[in-house]
């Protein structure tokens, strides 16, 4: 909140012109402080160039003592600092807090001038009337500020040649005296800003007219045109202090075209001039009727009373703060060291204040050192110490915990050292993961004080062989740098890894950058692996064009403001793509469009209220989000709508503004209860169900338990090393024996250990079901390798640029050459290679599947070739090739076969059909076939198709969305011909809960979807039911046709979602279905309709103890017991496994074995010691071979690794899958077998 709580001072920060790119570049930054703005005594009536209580940001000064003992530092801001003649060195004026740098006087021909130097070497210099005439930094960059005779500010011009330029009023302007001799304009490098002044006389008011003339009262942008133009208007309308600013008011028109004029700030004053009130906006303000009285219930005009706070300065040493929803927050204040101190902040807080339930402790000069956080009784919780030297610099920060209210011992978080006065820290340290030790950052600076070396030493919990022990590691880095056109600018960059012959970006980890001639842009950056590129910039130095190492340059715009306008991306002077943005008059972005084929077609638009929250955002696809809050910024409701679906949540906070209840439309709701630290305590479900969260005080470990009032709770607890990581998880499962409470069930704890080092790096991870997994990081802290339980051991190398070129497994590396139970050819190495052009991978190679890739012009994949190697070790080879169209949106691609899928595709760009050209050259059409056309989609996903054969598919959803029924019709009843395609194409049916409305049958009694009239035509008719958390309790099957038969199957489930029995029934009759009400059927009735149950038990860690599958309902027998072993996890007793946890055989048939290759892939299966099936995979881990007996089969895949053909032995094409996104849309199984497409 712009007001001081504890002086009552109305602080204002305006930004005119953002600073531009470049070290001290140049901006427009005023102050505006209303203690300086009241007309009267010196202390109070502050003029300066921009008006009255204003200041730029350029405006500082220094002003020495009559005795010449002290000076003060006046900063642009207010803020006064200051500095005492030194007692050791009477030359230097020095500040009880070093932190704030020295001043030194400097006798010149002119007189005395001073020099203000800051901790990090950046220098002020003062004339010899106090103002400021250049701003230094220490890497030799300068600003440089021109002044006439009296000292008036002409001209600021920054390192990179930029200037500003100030008029002022002329004298023949002046002479009337009823106009202010202030800045009238600043000529910028982006344009021309106007200010103006004197305000009105506020009505009642006995000041002097002239007295308003310095009231600064409207400041003007330049645009691209006039009507493009907007100002910021201030308000001073109180009586009483009509000098005082009490508003903000936007006016003018944004690049979207549409005109603002709106008060975006109020603020008010109490008798003695202390503001006590700020809004965004228009005050709060009750809604009234047409004789203006309330309306019932009270409630604010809308758009009034955002984040409004009222503040009560009556009581000393308190400001007492009501925010726009009437809570109280109390600031309590002292006096420290001579300054005004926040001492406490307790109560309900407000948009954008300070945190509330906060205390601050300060040392004797008043350096904040201490911020306890607080409960609502002012209890305190946790604190934060900071050690501080004379200069101001933390030298260690420390945590304290409370227990009952006592502190306990601090707990070092991080120290620093220090070289000299140097305000950068040359050392900082933190606790170790190994307890006792330190990891340690090193850093070494120039004389300009930038960073030329910065090393990190640290431990790892593991020896290098994997076991526990104490092993250090390092890293450096190296920066280096060269002086251009006087300025230390960096040029190289040396990664931690050892370079390579040439020593440069092609072979190391090196970096390079290159600059203009003055020493002010970068023009050329040469990245490891020579991935290089170069920037051209605009004439304001703003990026204007970047071009990659693909060839491919993004070129930017901008705004007077230096907001993005468009970027587009280009090749040879060829537009491929561009955005293109749009903002209102307060800068806030509304419209995004997309330039596609010069011409622009919108994205998305937006839309803000006065306190710039997101109030509605619309895209192309017809989707709308809308937002509501409650003027303390919270969010109270969120809504997405389309095509006839409506998804909503509701939001509600406590008394302290924490959230507590969240309810979508469905009617589910979740609440949330917190501590007294305002930490969440426990969480509580739809159905009822708390998962309970329990930090421990001493160790910082959490533990959170769900399902904590059920008969089957899972609790897992998360410890931390040393240095705060994560570093064990244990839970803790309940078979859910025993009453209610779980209070006599048997319970199992399993740990999983992860270790990590200095780095955070994890370095092991021990669980008991997988054995020990062991991961060496490089020096850069990529992973080179990885070694499993069994011994295998992954092999990971990387070129210069990072980008991973071999992964090599080798099978039981650590245990001798032979891998026990793996077939021979499965334990030999296995290496992945990947090869790059310039940035583009081209070509993975493997034993059992290569790739290489071609791209076109615009970096986009032409084609895909993929030579898979056959089980006799012949190979296959298969293309695919892709095609664009203008905006790069996918049109067409090839099949295995050869034939081309092309895509048809909406205004939008969605797809709305996809067909196959199985011949290039046919007339009239032929040679298309039709997959699916009539694609529709809503807010969810897909809701209609219709295949090439004539079914249709239907996807309804509930008004929100929630998909409640599956349906596939067809135009005629003798589907027989269709079976074999149908159980193809259709997927898992799934649907939730209830139906549109529109469908519901006006007479049916049921819930839902089930409500639904039957389609006659309906080859399969899905429809579900879920409770309030998700879980199916219902489906039903409701066509009667070839490929399906009514049914219905109820669900049932533990507290932890765990399906505990599935009963199905079939209905011989549709109609008859209609005679049960499946709301008000009671378990009885449910039990005699089941013809089959499947039943189950798990604990709760998902653990399935007891199972009874696909029983009569009555029957109670064929229990399927099993055992877990103790303590190792979640083993099954019974079961062999190997050392990674991988079963060996079959429980049910022992005689059956399966072994596995050394990344844990079934590559064979035997009976009776025979092998019966094998298996092969590709680098991703896809199967891409099957042998059962003398029969093989072979399998393509797509990038998403959905399978795209199936082959036979001989490498023919027996079966091709179409895929869009993640759905089916058809099977095809050629007429003649024949080979994939060869390249061409």
């Amino acid at each position: 909140n712009p007001i001081n709580v504890i002086t009552g001072n109305k602080y204002q920060r305006e930004v005119d012109l953002p600073a531009l790119p470049g070290v001290l570049a140049l901006e427009i930054v005023r102050h505006y402080n209303s203690a300086y703005s009241r007309t009267g005594s010196d202390t109070t009536n502050v003029i300066g160039i921009i008006g009255r209580g204003w200041k730029l940001s350029y405006e500082i000064e220094v002003r020495a003592s009559v005795n010449g003992n002290s000076v003060q530092i006046v900063l642009a801001d207010g803020t006064p600092l200051n500095f005492t003649r030194g007692f050791l060195n009477p030359k230097r004026f020095i500040a009880a807090d070093l932190a704030n740098g020295h001043v030194t006087p400097n006798e010149t021909r002119r007189g005395r001038e001073y020099v203000w130097r800051q901790l990090d070497g950046r220098e002020y210099s003062f004339d010899v009337n106090g103002n400021l005439e250049q701003i230094k930094a220490a890497s030799g960059e300068f600003v440089v500020l021109q002044r006439d005779g009296l000292g008036m500010l002409l001209k600021v011009t920054d390192p990179q040649g930029r200037s500003l330029n100030l008029q002022y009023l002329d004298r023949q302007s002046a002479k009337a005296g009823d106009r202010f001799r202030g800045v009238q304009t600043i000529d910028t490098p982006v344009g021309r800003f106007n200010y103006g002044y004197g305000s009105v006389k506020p009505a009642g008011s006995t000041i002097e007219p002239v007295q308003l003339l310095a009231n600064l009262v409207k400041v003007t942008a330049p645009g691209p045109d006039e009507v493009h133009r907007t100002s910021r208007i201030y308000h001073y309308e109180d009586p009483r202090f009509p000098t005082l600013l009490t508003g903000i008011s936007i006016s003018g028109t944004g690049s979207d075209g549409k005109p603002m004029h709106q008060r975006i700030g109020t603020y008010a004053y109490d008798d003695h001039g202390k503001a006590n009130l700020s809004v965004k906006g228009e005050p709060a303000r009750l809604q009234t009727d047409k004789d203006g009285k309330p309306i019932q219930p009270y409630r604010l005009v809308e758009g009034t009373g955002i984040e409004q706070v009222v503040l009560d300065h009556s009581r000393p040493g308190k400001t007492i703060a009501h925010n726009s929803l009437g809570q109280t927050t109390v600031f309590t204040h002292a006096e420290i060291a001579g300054q005004a101190r926040l001492i406490e902040v307790r109560g309900a807080g407000c948009a954008h204040c300070a945190g509330p339930n906060v205390r601050y402790g300060y040392d004797s000069l008043g350096r904040l050192n201490e911020t306890t956080q607080i409960t609502a009784d002012g209890q305190p919780i946790q604190t934060s110490r900071s050690a501080l030297d004379l200069e101001g610099r933390p030298h260690s920060v420390s945590r304290i915990e409370y227990r009952g209210g006592k502190a306990q011992p601090p707990q070092l978080l991080v120290r620093y050292s220090y070289e000299g006065s140097a305000p950068q820290p040359t050392v900082i340290a933190r606790p170790s993961v190994v307890a006792g030790k330190e990891h340690i950052m090193r850093i070494t600076y120039n004389e300009a004080g930038q960073p030329t070396k910065v090393s990190e030493d640290g431990f790892s919990p593991l020896d290098d062989k994997g076991q526990p022990g104490v092993t250090p590691i390092s890293r450096s880095t190296l920066y280096s740098y060269a002086v251009v056109n006087s300025y230390s600018v960096l040029t190289q960059i040396d990664g931690p890894l050892p370079n390579g012959p040439k020593n440069s970006p092609e072979d190391s980890d090196i970096t390079r950058i290159e600059y203009d001639r003055d020493g002010s842009f970068i023009t050329a950056m040469r990245a490891p692996g020579g991935i290089n590129s170069t920037v051209q910039y605009d004439e304001v130095g703003r990026p204007g064009s970047v071009t990659a190492a693909s060839g491919l340059t993004d070129r930017y715009t901008y705004n007077l403001l230096g907001q993005m306008t468009s970027r587009k991306q280009v090749r040879a002077e060829r537009v491929l793509a561009g955005t293109l943005y749009k903002y209102d008059a307060l800068g806030r972005a509304t419209e995004q469009l997309a330039l596609v084929a010069g011409q622009e077609r919108p994205q998305s638009a937006q839309g803000f209220d006065v306190s710039d929250r997101l109030l509605w955002q619309a895209d192309r696809l017809g989707i709308l989000r809308q937002a509501r809050y409650d003027t303390e910024d919270r969010l109270l409701a969120s809504t997405v709508v389309s095509a006839g679906i409506q998804q909503e949540e509701r939001y509600t906070y406590d008394a302290l503004g924490r959230l507590e209840r969240v309810e979508d439309n469905t009617g589910a709701t979740h609440r949330l209860m917190h501590d007294a630290a305002g930490r969440v305590a426990a969480a509580i479900d739809p159905l009822g169900r708390v998962t309970e969260y329990v930090q421990d005080d001493e160790t910082r470990a959490w533990q959170v338990t769900q399902a904590v009032n059920t008969n089957k709770p899972l609790s897992v607890r998360y410890g931390l090393d040393p240095a705060g990581q994560v570093n064990e998880v244990t839970a803790q499962a309940s078979d859910g024996g025993g009453g209610d409470d779980g209070s006599r069930s048997r319970r199992r704890s399993i740990t999983t250990r992860l270790l990590k080092d200095d780095f955070g790096q994890e370095v092991a991870v021990i669980s008991p079901d997988s054995g020990t997994v062991l991961k060496r990081y490089d020096a850069a802290g990529r992973l080179i390798q990885i070694e499993d339980a069994t011994g295998t051991v992954t092999d990971i190398a990387y070129d210069a640029a990072g980008r991973m070129i071999r992964r090599t497994v080798t099978p039981h590396a650590t245990r001798g050459p032979r891998a026990s139970g793996i077939p021979s050819q499965a334990a030999m190495p296995q290496t992945t290679q990947f090869v790059y052009e310039g940035t583009r991978l081209v070509e993975v190679r493997h034993p059992r599947q290569s790739e290489r890739y071609a791209y076109d012009g615009f970096g986009r994949v032409a084609s895909k070739t993929v030579r898979l190697t056959l089980v006799a070790d012949r190979q296959a080879t298969s293309v695919t090739r892709y095609r664009y169209d203008e905006q790069g949106a996918l049109v067409a691609q090839t099949l295995p076969d050869g034939s081309e899928l092309q895509y048809e595709r909406n205004g939008q760009g969605q797809i709305v059909g996809l067909s196959r050209q199985v011949s290039g050259w046919a007339p009239f059409g032929w040679g298309r076939q039709t997959l699916v056309t009539g694609l529709e989609r809503d807010l969810v996903g897909l809701r209609s198709a219709t295949y090439g054969n004539g079914i249709v598919g239907q996807w309804q959803r509930s008004r929100e969305g929630v998909l409640a029924r599956v349906v596939y019709t067809s135009p005629t009843r003798s589907a027989g011909a269709l079976q074999t395609a149908f159980e193809r194409l259709v997927p898992d049916a799934q649907a939730q809960t209830e139906a549109p409305p529109a469908a519901q049958s006006a007479s049916s009694p049921l819930p839902g979807a089930f409500g639904l009239r039957s389609e006659p035509h309906a080859l399969w008719d899905s429809r579900l039911l879920f409770d309030a958390a998700g879980n199916i309790l219902m489906q039903g099957q409701f066509a009667n046709s070839t490929v399906a038969r009514p049914a219905e199957t109820s669900y049932a489930y533990d507290g932890l979602n765990q399906l505990a029995q599935a009963a199905h029934a079939g209905m011989p009759n549709v109609k008859a279905r209609s005679l049960i009400n499946a709301a008000s059927a009671d378990k009885a009735n449910s039990a005699d309709k089941a013809n089959t149950v499947w039943r189950y038990h798990h604990d709760s860690l998902g653990n399935r103890l007891l199972a009874q599958e696909q029983q009569p309902s009555a029957e109670m027998g064929h229990t399927v017991k099993s055992s877990y072993a103790l303590p190792r996890g979640d083993r099954l007793a019974e079961q062999s496994m190997d050392e990674a946890g991988r079963p060996l055989a079959d429980l049910a048939d022992r005689e059956r074995s399966y072994e596995w290759d050394a990344e844990g892939r079934l590559v064979q299966v035997s009976q009776t010691g025979k092998p019966t099936a094998s298996y092969r995979y590709d680098h991703r881990g896809l199967r891409v071979s099957k042998q059962v007996g003398d029969t093989a089969e072979h399998y393509l895949y797509d990038e998403r690794r959905q399978r795209l053909a199936e082959l036979d032995g001989q490498g023919r094409i027996t079966r091709e899958y179409v895929w869009m996104g993640d759905q089916l849309i058809a099977v095809i199984d050629p007429q003649q077998l024949h080979k994939p497409e060869l390249p061409g």
